[in-house]
Order: structure tokens, then C-alpha cells, then sequence
């Protein structure tokens, strides 16, 4: 495994925080020897396929939101969420979420307004 440089490990740190505190799951970078985990290579893939630390987050927080009972949690891994066979579902259908206009085709249902608005950032009390 190629190791993430000096500018990718605080994207990777910080994207398995947030994966870390959505699943309840602790998803460390770092082996017991100090090496990277298996984790760790998914997340480096997609930043070099150029995508952003924003996008890996908001499919994080899309997928925890839509996986929000416990047979779908535990789902809610780095080899899922980033992995090569499903990582551009997962981005559409959170980039999608933000939109406020329904997705135009495909079998997946409209997204709550109330879920658009955590999607954004949007309080509610």
C-alpha cells in the first residue's frame, strides 16, 4: 500500500474522525506497529482520484443519516463507503441530498428536507 504524504494524512485523520463518531466506531489510521491500516487506503485513493475532503466527508454523513437503524450501521466502514464499487453511488446520492429538486431518475427516493438541511449545516431545534 502506498503510504499517504505529508499533506494527505490530516485528510485521512480527520475523515476517519468523522466516520469514527457517525458509526460509533473506532476506525484508527495507524496499526499497533505505527503503519497505516487498510482504512487508510480507500480514503488515499479518492483524494488521488481527486476528489475532496468535503466529498468523503458528506458521503460519510449522507450514508450515516440513511443507514440511521442498526442493521445498516454496520455498514458504515471506510471499505464501503470509499471502496471502488460503490464510491460514486455514494457521492451522487449525497451531492443529490443537497439539491434541493428531487433526483430525475433512479430508484432512489427523495430526501427529506429535514435531512437536506443536516446535509448543509442547518439547525433545527
Amino acid at each position: 500500500m502506498t503510504e499517504p504524504t505529508d499533506a494527505e494524512w490530516p485528510v485521512v485523520e480527520r475523515v476517519l474522525g468523522k466516520l469514527s463518531e457517525e458509526s460509533g466506531v473506532c476506525f484508527s489510521p495507524k496499526n499497533h506497529l505505527g503503519k497505516p491500516t487498510d482504512h487508510v487506503r480507500h480514503i488515499v485513493r479518492r483524494l488521488r482520484d481527486g476528489h475532496s475532503e468535503d466529498e468523503l466527508r458528506m458521503v460519510v454523513r449522507h450514508r450515516s443519516l440513511e443507514w440511521n437503524d442498526q442493521d445498516m450501521r454496520k455498514y458504515l466502514t471506510p471499505e464501503t463507503l470509499f471502496g471502488r464499487a460503490k464510491w460514486e453511488t455514494y457521492l451522487a446520492q449525497a451531492k443529490a441530498a443537497l439539491d434541493d429538486s428531487p433526483p430525475r431518475a433512479g430508484p432512489f427516493e427523495p430526501i427529506s428536507k429535514l435531512v437536506q438541511d443536516v446535509l448543509k449545516g442547518v439547525e433545527h431545534e
